[in-house]
């Protein structure tokens, strides 16, 4: 597996598609268009930095070749979060926070 098949891997257990994925981490909507025409193309650390940044995971998972898989307790929690109104995620989020030690 690939970086592309990996970010690709990445989007679809978010249920996002690569464009938003990219958007959000602060990367052109054709970067993984660039990555296919020239797959011999390493991305820049900062590019790389950022997409590992936006799907909380490291560089060296993006650009492993193993396969992306879920954990299942991601998948676990995932399931009960979607399962949440607006209101109890924000409250989950902030309950996250405070226990990790970030809120404000």
């Amino acid at each position: 597996m690939n970086i592309v098949e990996n970010i690709e891997a990445r989007c679809e257990a978010r249920n996002e598609t690569p464009c938003y994925a990219l958007e959000h981490a602060g990367l052109s909507k054709s970067f993984l268009s660039k990555l296919r025409k020239f797959p011999d193309r390493v991305p820049s650390g900062e590019s790389l930095a950022k997409l590992a940044v936006y799907f909380g995971c490291t560089v060296d998972d993006l650009i492993q070749s193993k396969p992306y898989e879920r954990s299942t307790t991601a998948i676990k929690i995932q399931s009960l979060v979607d399962k949440m109104s607006p209101d109890q995620q924000e409250y989950l989020f902030r309950l996250i926070q405070f226990i990790v030690g970030e809120s404000k």
